[in-house]
């Protein structure tokens, strides 16, 4: 049996939980000089390549020496909720659930999975 993407893996394996994100319409990403670029969510990445894969490692964390919560508050990169076309939602959710209903969620894991280790890094961010 041969499958053409992800979706018709999900739905063969039964999978009840669907990850649904809206279409993301801004900025590019511009990479730096170092060959090191920032991610959608502001954090600071670069890509790392060996013998067995490619994939996206944290090349610093932009606020780990943040003293107040001021300069957290300045920092430049943080997203925009207009960085995404939100209204394709509904048609997103539509299209999944089209043969059976789904368990849907958005942004799996929020916020102390992704955003601690990218913009302060998981020991900072531990030692709390």
């Amino acid at each position: 049996m041969s499958l053409e993407n992800e979706e018709q893996l999900l739905r063969l394996l039964g999978i009840d939980c669907w990850i649904v994100t809206p279409q993301y319409i801004e900025p590019d990403r511009k990479e730096l000089p170092d060959g090191t670029y920032y991610g959608v969510f502001g954090s600071h990445r670069m890509k790392v390549v060996n013998k067995f894969s490619t994939y996206d490692e944290y090349a610093s964390f932009p606020l780990a020496k943040m003293d107040t919560l001021a300069q957290g508050e300045t920092y430049s990169r943080w997203p925009d909720g207009l960085y995404w076309d939100w209204t394709t939602l509904p048609h997103i959710i539509s299209e999944v659930n089209q043969e059976a209903r789904y368990h849907i969620r958005y942004d799996i894991g929020g916020i102390f999975l992704r955003r601690p280790g990218a913009y302060i890094g998981w020991i900072n961010f531990l030692s709390i």
